[in-house]
């Protein structure tokens, strides 16, 4: 997993195993004020393809407000069955 990290920024992960919904759930937050935008970059470049990635493999996503400065971007995807 890569996050984009500003140096001196603090950042959070979480992780959920959701068995009565059959989802995983992962959170991501941050304390830059701003909310995430979504990009549609070139082929060649390296980098902004976060979005367009969590919106092709989660049912769902969002983003809200977290104590103290920043925002938390979450998303839900199905959890595989086990074997």
């Amino acid at each position: 997993m890569l996050h984009g990290l500003v140096p001196g920024r603090d950042f959070g992960l979480a992780l959920w195993r959701e068995d009565d919904r059959g989802l995983i759930r992962i959170e991501v937050s941050d304390t830059h004020p701003a909310r995430p935008v979504r990009l549609t970059p070139a082929p060649d470049e390296d980098r902004g393809r976060g979005l367009v990635l969590v919106g092709a493999l989660a049912v769902r996503w969002g983003v809200r407000a977290r104590v103290g400065p920043g925002k938390t971007v979450w998303a839900e995807c199905l959890a595989a069955a086990d074997a």
